[in-house]
């Protein structure tokens, strides 16, 4: 009878893969121990790399490319890694009553005393869909033109081509601290929602300004600033939005929006009554590890959820904050680093926030008016409508309420492109616009 591996990071839920490069989203993986290929340690882990366990039976790769084997990595206690492998060994070679090795994060269990499952992090799958460059420098022309293709202002997106994509670039023609009314489209929108028009001071940053905590230049919103986004670029179903932010204060007030006041993300205290806001007769406050979407076409309670709640998703707490400098002197009001926000919607209506590592932060499920005929514009926390937006830094066209912080980068996806490229799409922002250690005399 065979024996098998059993491995459970996290409850199965709606962000659950059959495969992750990234290793996020894979809740539970079992393979039989007749695949191991090899186990390999480092202080406090041990690798174990399977055989014939991907994805796919057959793949046609590009020179210098290949698929790396599927691989789990458990934690154990530091100097106990030996001793661990040779638990798995002895499993796999002797007669035993149990068929299963189990390593289960939830039960929080593991088959052998010597493992350590207590958190996500201490059991990693990678079981690859995509291909790693190996580093062959004869790769032939086609690989060497695909690496290079769509890539805009450093970061890669392959298949997934923005529509917008407001970048570093632009802002890096203007000198530091001028007033800007415009922000050419990257993306393959092109000129058509290429932005040419601002209410209030929005102001050019460089990528030395260490008030904006972002590595690269970046538009500065003062209050009651935003920008017009030209054509009402529009998204009906799915969709991905990117960027990389910076408040000083303890929140974050709208992102964008539409003219109407309908859409309106990602954050912030969001008014109940609408046409108060836009008379200028109420000012929302800022607002804290809160993920907030509202679309066109809906006139209630934006649908809301908190990244610090106790449910399936990683808590997160931001911004984030930095408590002191090296001296122990406190800096209230002021982030340590810029954060890094990637927005999924399904084709199913459910709404998902990653943070600058990829991990989901928090999840909206789907509410909308095609599952319950009951439901109308002004039902609460609806997911359904378009993604209609026109202003950037605000919405409603007002200037009550508006972002007031630093954006080094946004962008939108008209497809939800899946917790595995987005994964990677956040992670490479962060890799690309996080700035070094700040230091903390220099605050």
């Amino acid at each position: 009878m065979k024996k098998f591996f059993l491995f459970r990071r996290e409850e199965i839920n709606k962000a659950s893969v059959h495969s992750s490069d990234m290793g996020e989203g894979l809740s539970v993986f079992a393979v039989p121990t007749d695949n191991v290929s090899f186990l390999t340690a480092v202080k406090g882990f041990v690798n174990i790399t399977f055989n014939g366990s991907g994805m796919y039976e057959d793949v046609s790769l590009f020179s210098g490319e290949s698929i790396e084997k599927t691989n789990v990595s458990v934690s154990c206690t530091e100097g106990q890694e030996m001793a661990f492998i040779e638990n798995i060994i002895n499993f796999i070679s002797r007669d035993t009553a149990e068929q299963v090795m189990k390593f289960d994060v939830v039960e929080k269990s593991s088959t052998f005393k010597k493992s350590t499952v207590l958190n996500k992090s201490d059991v990693t799958i990678i079981l690859k869909e995509n291909a790693s460059d190996i580093g062959n420098s004869q790769k032939d022309n086609l690989s060497q033109e695909r690496d290079h293709n769509n890539v805009i202002a450093g970061i890669s997106f392959n298949k997934n081509m923005p529509i917008i994509d407001y970048n570093h670039e632009w802002v890096d023609t203007f000198a530091d601290d001028t007033t800007v009314s415009s922000w050419k489209n990257a993306g393959s929108g092109g000129d058509t929602y290429s932005i040419v028009a601002s209410t209030g001071t929005v102001k050019a940053s460089s990528a030395t300004n260490v008030t904006t905590r972002i590595g690269k230049p970046s538009m500065t919103f003062s209050v009651s600033a935003f920008f017009t986004i030209p054509n009402s670029f529009t998204v009906k179903s799915d969709y991905t939005i990117y960027f990389v932010i910076h408040s000083k204060n303890d929140g974050y007030r709208p992102l964008f929006g539409d003219t109407a006041g309908e859409t309106v993300g990602f954050c912030g205290e969001i008014l109940e009554v609408d046409s108060a806001r836009l008379s200028g007769g109420a000012t929302g406050k800022v607002q804290s590890s809160s993920f907030t979407m509202r679309h066109s076409g809906v006139s209630s309670q934006p649908a809301t959820s908190s990244s610090i709640e106790d449910d399936w998703t990683d808590s997160f707490i931001f911004p984030d904050k930095l408590k002191a400098n090296a001296q122990g002197t406190s800096h209230h009001g002021q982030t340590r680093r810029c954060d890094v926000f990637v927005i999924r919607r399904d084709k199913d209506y459910n709404l998902f926030l990653h943070n600058r590592d990829g991990n989901i932060i928090s999840f909206i499920p789907a509410k909308t008016r095609r599952d319950d005929p009951t439901f109308t514009y002004k039902t609460s926390f609806l997911t359904d409508g378009d993604l209609l937006i026109e202003n950037l830094g605000g919405y409603g066209d007002s200037t009550v309420n508006t972002f007031d912080g630093s954006i080094g980068r946004f962008g939108v996806i008209d497809k939800d492109i899946g917790l595995n490229a987005a994964t990677k799409l956040a992670k490479d922002l962060s890799a690309f616009y996080d700035p070094s250690p700040i230091n903390a005399n220099n605050i």
